[in-house]
């Protein structure tokens, strides 16, 4: 993530991809190793909100196939918008760049074991 930003549009989405699969895979391997943790996807698309539940069930899939995760786990909403919309009310600037960041899934848990920071080792008792 701290790499010079490259200059093509195209390797800085690959970079984003990167960038948020990893984010899965460490939330996915919290999950596995915190059996009693809980998340909430909810998707967002402005179209509809099923396209957003899709895009939060396309998560939920990919935490079940790849880390083992019992789907009963992870809940799944669809909105037209997120909780926290990027795009404020009143705002003129960026509009198209901040709803295109609307169009996400956001991943929330009330488990301290999912929030702790990335290097820290996890005891248990």
């Amino acid at each position: 993530m701290q790499e010079v930003q490259p200059k093509s549009r195209a390797l800085r989405s690959l970079r984003q991809m990167t960038v948020y699969y990893n984010i899965l895979n460490i939330l996915g391997d919290r999950m596995k190793r915190s059996p009693r943790t809980l998340i909430s996807l909810s998707g967002a698309s402005e179209k509809e909100p099923e396209f957003g539940k899709a895009r939060a069930e396309t998560i939920k899939k990919y935490l079940v196939d790849i880390f083992g995760i019992d789907g009963s786990r992870i809940t799944t909403e669809g909105r037209d918008k997120p909780r926290i919309p990027s795009e404020t009310p009143g705002g003129t600037k960026e509009l198209a760049l901040l709803r295109a960041g609307d169009r996400r899934v956001d991943i929330e848990s009330s488990s301290p074991e999912l929030m702790m920071q990335v290097g820290v080792v996890l005891t248990t008792c």
